[in-house]
């Protein structure tokens, strides 16, 4: 996967300066499929990564301290998630 600098400057090459593609790729030294690819599908955003909360291993016990504790204030992101 190419670096965002890398992919503006293919979009900059080819759009501003009108360059094709086969230039840009013995400029870049970058293969022309991979400049064909990123000027029809610019760039890929990261996939989201699940993860879990650094909470997670003490929800329980808070749950518990607010159950004791009625007048505390229960956030539901907190317990609930």
């Amino acid at each position: 996967m190419l670096s965002a600098e890398q992919i503006n400057e293919i979009h900059r090459l080819h759009w501003a300066e009108h360059w094709p593609a086969r230039k840009i790729a013995r400029h870049l030294h970058i293969g022309r499929r991979t400049i064909a690819k990123y000027l029809v599908a610019p760039a890929q955003t990261a996939a989201p990564r699940q993860r879990s909360s650094k909470l997670d291993p003490f929800k329980p016990t808070i749950a518990e301290f607010l159950e004791q504790d009625p007048q505390a204030v229960r956030h539901q992101n907190v317990v609930d998630s």
